[in-house]
């Protein structure tokens, strides 16, 4: 009984394994219907042919296509459609769509449908969007400019210009160029479409809004309309004629100037119209009878330094003026003569040398008592003692010229110093001088000369004293008239001022009389 048992199952199993492999089989060979080859999106130029592909493999249903969801029928020649065809291929399972010529109206969707038959699904491929390129026509009254060559205009007069492109599909592209170039700002441009009532296809207007300038004469000015489907560009264009003002440039003859050079300048202009007129100015001072384009300043001097030329130059437009500011190089000069500097003793002072001179004199300072530089610039500031007193040198260079040099005395302020000639000389009957130098910062006050303790009166007929500033105090004479006798002797000096007093005695001797 088990062995019969399991015949029986065995047997079942294998019945079930054949009937599948059989289904299978029937599966493979008689699938159901389904697309091989769908059309996809695909753009052509107006004027062409076009085929959508569609392949069905085990095609029951009927095939079918349509345009925007609207059936165009099941035959090869397609009713109410003169141009499209279905190419039909039933035994490669081929369906296809072809469209000749393509025209403007058939930009649209497109898809390709299997009918149900026999419990079979209902199929739809992808849909297609076929995008038809219209161009827009090369001709004068579809593609032109609002203004005609050559086009006459004023630098600094806004102008408007404008480019119509006609009808296309998509909208053709504008643009504008210079001489080739696209050098117009975004901000110059503005463009609108015109979309035509019930059609795909839209026209292009765009106005170029420019200042003219000198760059604008003679200019090519291109009004370029671009579209996919056109090999090459259509252009339009005008010659721009711009009346500018001279623009005006000064050259000089020489990179650097020094005094005493001769200096020619050179007056280079551009305008429109040519007929141009010269005139030169220097501090905005007009030079008389100078109307060529050439200017010379003879001999220039350094009062000439920083001045203004200008060259100014007219047409019927405008007037242009250029200006050039000179740069003469010259030998240091000082503008004031330095001055001693006294103190007291500890106190601050500062020393100045005030030089003009360009380019700018370097100045470097030196004290008596030490053989070398002490300071660089225009002052030098010291501290009064023993030591910083004495005589200071002040050097100014500029390239290319001599030094100047100038000195100035530093004085420590204290009494009188007299140090005259002890002895001098007089003749008797004749009028004796008797020489008193007294070193005194600040300067004496006070000078008395006396005799045998006697103060002489410079009022008094015969006598006279005579005072003169030197760098370091006075000089004090005293003029003795008629000299007698009794007027040799000794004499003293006596110097005064706000630190003390100090005398010193000089000998007035008898000088004898030689005669031959």
């Amino acid at each position: 009984m088990r062995l019969i048992h399991s015949a029986t199952r065995w047997k079942k199993d294998f019945t079930v394994w054949r009937y599948f492999l059989f289904s299978l089989l029937v599966g493979v060979t008689y699938g159901e219907q389904r697309f091989v080859q769908e059309p996809e999106a695909v753009t052509v130029k107006h004027g062409e042919a076009i085929t959508l592909p569609c392949r069905v493999a085990d095609r029951v249903g009927i095939v079918q296509w349509t345009r925007d969801g609207f059936g165009l029928g099941t035959d090869a020649e397609l009713e109410g459609f003169s141009r499209y065809t279905m190419i039909i291929n039933d035994s490669e399972g081929i369906y296809n769509l072809h469209i000749q010529p393509v025209l403007v109206e058939d930009d649209t969707e497109y898809q390709c449908q299997v009918g149900k038959a026999a419990g079979e699904m209902y199929l739809r491929s992808t849909t297609a969007k076929l995008t038809v390129h219209f161009p827009p026509k090369d001709s004068d009254d579809q593609v032109y400019l609002d203004k005609a060559s050559p086009m006459s205009t004023t630098s600094g007069s806004p102008v408007r210009i404008t480019c119509q492109a006609g009808l296309s599909a998509p909208a053709s592209e504008i643009k504008w160029l210079l001489n080739g170039e696209e050098s117009f700002g975004r901000e110059s441009i503005n463009t609108t479409k015109h979309k035509q009532h019930g059609s795909v296809l839209v026209g292009v207007n765009s106005r170029l809004d420019i200042t003219p300038s000198r760059k604008h004469h003679e200019g090519n000015i291109t009004c370029q309309v671009v579209h996919p489907a056109l090999e090459q560009a259509i252009n339009r264009s005008l010659i721009m004629l711009v009346k500018y003002a001279p623009e005006v440039e000064i050259n000089v003859d020489s990179a650097k100037i020094k005094e005493n050079d001769d200096v020619r300048f050179t007056c280079e202009a551009e305008g429109n119209p040519h007929a141009l007129r010269y005139r030169w100015e220097v501090n905005d001072i007009g030079v008389v009878g100078d109307h060529t384009t050439v200017y010379v300043i003879q001999k220039i001097q350094r009062t000439s330094n920083k001045a203004r030329v200008a060259c100014i130059v007219s047409n019927s437009i405008g007037t242009t003026k250029a200006e050039h500011t000179i740069s003469v190089e010259y030998s240091p000069k000082f503008k004031k003569e330095p001055e001693d500097v006294d103190e007291d003793e500890g106190k601050e002072v500062t020393l100045s040398c005030d030089v003009d001179g360009n380019p700018p004199a370097q100045i470097v300072w030196l004290h008596d008592s030490q053989n070398k530089v002490i300071e660089v610039g225009a002052t030098h500031e010291l501290t009064i003692t023993p030591d910083t007193i004495g005589t200071y040198e002040c050097r100014a260079t500029v390239t290319g010229f001599p030094e100047e040099k100038r000195t100035m005395e530093v004085f420590m302020r204290s009494a009188p110093q007299v140090s005259p000639v002890e002895e001098q000389f007089g003749l008797e009957g004749d009028t004796v001088q008797v020489v008193c130098d007294i070193n005194s910062i600040p300067r004496p006050s006070e000078v008395l000369w006396s005799k045998e303790k006697y103060i002489i009166n410079p009022n008094e007929s015969r006598y006279n004293v005579l005072q003169e500033n030197t760098r370091r105090g006075v000089k004090s004479t005293l003029i003795i008239q008629e000299t007698l006798a009794e007027d040799f002797g000794a004499y003293n000096c006596t110097a005064k001022n706000g630190y003390g007093s100090h005398t010193y005695e000089i000998q007035l001797k008898r000088q004898r009389k030689h005669y031959c």
